[in-house]
């Protein structure tokens, strides 16, 4: 994760953006900076302007680390490693660094579930996309694979001034104590199939990072600390605009949003709980997190300990069609709900209200004979108003499409099964039948 932002209270916003911080959908971050006056940078050769970063960044972060672990409630920190790069250097480790993640086929998998969901282009190469994704937007950031935080030394003189400098360490610093409790690989890793979950995690990662990056710059405690939301927004918009950032500009709009919305959520709940919970940093949070995004995005969920419906469709493997060979299987929460009817003109205007009904969702995905995805999903929601309004709003999105027999959506109550890929009508109503035994609700 990674992050470059001046503070609102001391720099407007510029005109031009580059790389401040939210998280490339859970790996090695991405910094955006906003641009500020150019500072004076002395002729020096490549290797000695990274080492001499390298050496400062090292004494900033040994500063940093007792500030950033007290404010945080961390126990113990240890020293957080610093190693000064440069942008190409750098990219050479994201696809490694994804792979850590999501394994060697893992984006793939997802990519054509996500696309048969309609929250990315049919035959999208999400390895590559995200790989110049954030190569384009990249400022340096904390690879937990490797236990590093990576200062980058060919940034732009105008981005390298020492207040952004401070923000970046502060903020990357964080993450790192965040791993040293609590091992943030595992977290990742789980969130590559589980997509509610990824989106819980980030964004309690990064929106304290960022609440403990604005309270070190402002000197002041978290619950005083000036909000970055404003800057962050700005920020994205600037991008789809700015030069150079056309990766950016060109990448599927889920994409772009997730990029943002993690540290957005989380910093609208971190500061909610450190308000709540005076004396207690956010540390603890990793000890007990919140049981899902829902509670992340709707505060009062997560005080009523709201939890979801427990879905599992692996337990119908046994009972469908022995050709249907098991491809993968995700959840998918209430932001991911949101995101995909918002894709449907017909139904963007509702999306939110109609997500914000979630109870749990998982969808199972199988190849059939020849190589094409078959889609089981299983949705509880909190009411059964709320699971028809999301029937209706989703049956027109799957009708845009896919092709009129393919696809078949049932409700029962609360409840809401689906399929999508099979054109065969007794394929259906099995799958469909198969799929009444698989909820546990709360």
């Amino acid at each position: 994760m990674i992050s470059h932002a001046p503070s609102p209270s001391r720099r407007p916003l510029s005109r031009r953006a580059a790389p401040i911080a939210p998280s490339a959908a859970s790996l090695l971050g991405v910094a955006l900076l906003v641009l500020c006056a150019p500072a004076a940078v002395a002729a020096i050769t490549p290797a000695e302007q990274e080492g001499a970063l390298q050496r400062e960044t090292q004494a900033l972060v040994d500063e940093l680390v007792p500030r950033v672990a007290a404010l945080y409630g961390f126990a113990r920190p240890l020293p957080v490693r610093v190693e000064a790069t440069t942008r190409s250097k750098l990219g050479a480790l994201v696809l490694p660094s994804l792979r850590e993640v999501y394994g060697e086929d893992g984006l793939r998998r997802s990519a054509r579930m996500a696309a048969a969901l309609g929250l990315l282009p049919d035959g999208y190469d999400l390895e590559a996309g995200m790989v110049e994704m954030v190569l384009a937007v990249m400022g340096g950031g904390y690879d937990p694979a490797r236990d590093v935080f990576y200062v980058l030394a060919d940034l732009p003189p105008e981005l390298q001034d020492a207040t952004q400098r401070r923000m970046v360490a502060a903020h990357e610093v964080t993450h790192a104590l965040e791993d040293q409790a609590s091992e943030m690989l595992v977290h990742q890793r789980r969130g590559a199939t589980d997509w509610d979950y990824e989106f819980l995690y980030n964004s309690i990662a990064e929106g304290a990072a960022y609440l403990t990056m604005m309270a070190v710059v402002g000197e002041t405690s978290l619950d005083q600390a000036a909000d970055p939301t404003e800057l962050l927004l700005g920020t994205q918009r600037q991008l789809e605009t700015a030069p150079g950032f056309e990766p950016f500009a060109r990448a599927p709009r889920y994409l772009k949003d997730q990029l943002f919305a993690h540290a957005v959520t989380g910093i609208a709940f971190l500061r909610q709980w450190v308000r709540l919970h005076p004396g207690q940093g956010p540390a603890t949070l990793f000890a007990q997190l919140p049981a899902s995004s829902e509670q992340v995005l709707h505060y009062q969920k997560y005080v009523e300990n709201d939890r979801p419906a427990t879905l599992d469709l692996t337990v119908l493997d046994g009972s469908l069609p022995r050709e249907w060979r098991p491809y993968g299987q995700v959840t998918v929460g209430e932001r991911q709900v949101a995101a995909l009817l918002a894709e449907h003109p017909a139904v963007r205007e509702l999306a939110s209200s109609v997500a914000a009904g979630w109870d749990g969702f998982v969808f199972r995905a199988f190849e059939d004979r020849n190589g094409g995805l078959v889609l089981l999903g299983l949705s509880a929601w909190d009411s059964a108003d709320d699971a028809a309004e999301f029937r209706s709003a989703f049956e027109q999105v799957l009708a845009s499409r896919h092709p009129a027999g393919s696809f078949a959506m049932e409700q029962s109550g609360s409840l809401v099964r689906i399929v999508i890929g099979v054109p065969d009508q007794e394929l259906r109503r099995l799958a469909l039948s198969a799929m009444s035994t698989a909820a546990t609700l709360p």
